[in-house]
């Protein structure tokens, strides 16, 4: 766990006796596959701010390494660290809690801000209650002032009223310090004006890594080197390619994908079936170049097809007429066929991000 997420100074007073003072220096968790129920920060309908979660697992081992102080008569006094393992079973943790957001702030802020500004936008987060139950398995804990100590058996464990009392304001204190901390890391930029800043496609190196990008998919062109995105990029279409049936650069439907039937007044009932679509060639595409910038607000697309070998479509045709079924097989070859297209595009970079959270989540009024 990262450090700032850790609790710190956590305090626990033994009226008229001490204070000890809990610094956790490391935490190791695992078996946080286990889950049986998870509800996270469900709605709590008596309490707009109210929020309820649980969660059981069956298995959860943590690892700590603890700093401990005592503040008595004798003054402060620094402890032996504390290395603290144990496994756990049947784990049960319910909490309730109340979080309140401007909900004003909320629906103003830029979407360019949403990353830096919303911890800013909490005005109250506190744990009220929180409640645990667990079976120990196994518990060891070197350092301190026993040196070492093991769990000789499983032991049930079940906070009691007053543990859990003073667990929740422990843990209350911790999330109220942890979300000042956020808070006051939360650099807000200001909200700026909307100004429109159009992308010059012929100049933008993103425009022409995306072009690269869609060449490998369809036929590499030169030497590109892959980077990681573009190889998730070309497996997830190899993987399309498996699921659609298009293999070597041949297509083949064999079930039936049209039935057609009409009836003419003068013809009487006519049927046209369609089946065993074959198409191949299609992996022999040439001069294939998709979204090259041309000009800053324009895109052409070029493939060639039918080169090396022609583009070959074939189709089983029934047609029903003058009462009877008719039969033909129809075959349509191409060759050298070249497919240019020009798309206009203008892209404005600033136009999102200058949207506020409440205009992307409004709803269109009813007219």
């Amino acid at each position: 766990m990262p450090d700032w997420l850790l609790p710190h100074a956590l305090s626990f007073a033994v009226p008229g006796v001490a204070t000890l003072t809990v610094d956790v220096a490391r935490a190791n968790v695992s078996g946080l596959d286990s889950f049986t129920r998870f509800e996270l920060l469900e709605p709590v309908p008596a309490d707009a701010a109210g929020l309820f979660s649980a969660i059981d697992l069956d298995r959860l081992e943590v690892g700590l390494e603890l700093r401990l102080s005592i503040l008595g008569g004798g003054g402060p006094r620094q402890l032996p660290p504390l290395s603290v393992r144990f496994s756990l079973a049947d784990v049960r943790v319910d909490a309730t809690g109340r979080l309140a957001l401007d909900a004003d702030g909320i629906a103003a802020m830029q979407l360019r801000q949403l990353a830096n500004c919303t911890f800013r936008q909490v005005l109250e987060g506190s744990l009220l209650t929180a409640a645990a139950s667990a079976s120990l398995n196994s518990l060891t804990i070197d350092g301190g002032p026993g040196g070492h100590a093991a769990l000789a058996r499983p032991v049930p464990l079940r906070l009691p009223g007053a543990a859990e009392q003073l667990v929740s304001s422990s843990l209350n204190a911790w999330a109220r310090g942890l979300l000042l901390t956020l808070r006051q890391r939360a650099t807000c930029p200001a909200p700026v004006d909307y100004l429109p800043s159009i992308v010059d496609l012929s100049a933008s190196q993103a425009a022409r890594e995306i072009a690269e990008i869609a060449d490998d998919l369809i036929g590499a062109r030169g030497n590109h080197t892959v980077e990681p995105l573009e190889r998730f990029i070309l497996s997830f279409a190899d993987d399309l390619k498996n699921l659609v049936g298009l293999h070597a650069g041949a297509l083949r439907l064999p079930a039936r994908f049209l039935d057609l039937w009409v009836t003419d007044p003068k013809v009487g009932q006519v049927g046209v079936q369609l089946s065993n679509l074959s198409l191949s060639g299609l992996d022999a595409a040439f001069a294939v170049q998709l979204l090259e910038p041309a000009a800053p607000h324009l895109l052409t697309h070029r493939l060639g097809a039918g080169g090396a070998k022609p583009l070959r479509a074939a189709v089983h045709l029934d047609a029903y007429l003058g009462g009877r079924w008719h039969a033909f097989d129809l075959v349509l070859e191409l060759r050298n066929i070249s497919l240019e297209l020009v798309s206009p595009l203008r892209f404005d970079r600033n136009a999102l991000g200058s949207l506020s959270l409440g205009q992307v989540l409004q709803t269109p009024s009813e007219p």
